[in-house]
């Protein structure tokens, strides 16, 4: 089971990256649909402390998709650690409605830390519904930013 649910973290990673990143998605070897990024960017200078602000964020976000799965336990709790501040450090920027998205996705990965570390198929539901969850919030949040950042 834990190969499929890796496998809507790939989704979401490439999902999130191509909001944030102009350069060419990385073949992951998995054999989920591949996810392209959009045209390359228009950013044609630096980018407004907001934004800068939002581009790490979502950095944060992809550290610990990534470390929910392909790291060890202690690294998972860093990464999740790490996105709480850098998420909680957006929370005057941005808009109540993002603020509330931004809380519970910080939520949704402490719960699928504590997900991973059970056994059984009620696990491996939850953990389906937490990645469902994830996507939700990541859509909202990118919908935000490319309204926020329209160069990026």
């Amino acid at each position: 089971m834990r190969i499929r649910d890796a496998a809507f973290v790939v989704i979401i990673v490439a999902v999130l990256a191509a909001c944030t990143s102009s350069k060419p998605a990385k073949s992951t070897g998995s054999t989920a649909s591949t996810v392209r990024p959009g045209p390359p960017s228009k950013q044609t200078g630096p980018l407004s402390p907001k934004c800068a602000q939002l581009v790490a964020a979502a950095q944060k976000i992809n550290a610990a998709q990534t470390s929910l799965y392909a790291g060890s336990a202690g690294q998972r709790d860093q990464a999740i650690d790490a996105l709480d501040v850098q998420l909680g450090a957006l929370e005057q920027s941005v808009p109540g409605d993002i603020t509330a998205v931004l809380a519970d996705m910080v939520r949704q990965f402490h719960a699928a830390r504590d997900a991973l570390n059970q056994s059984g198929s009620a696990s491996s539901q939850r953990i389906a519904q937490i990645a469902a969850q994830i996507s939700s919030d990541n859509q909202r949040v990118a919908s935000y930013v490319k309204a926020t950042c329209p160069t990026l």
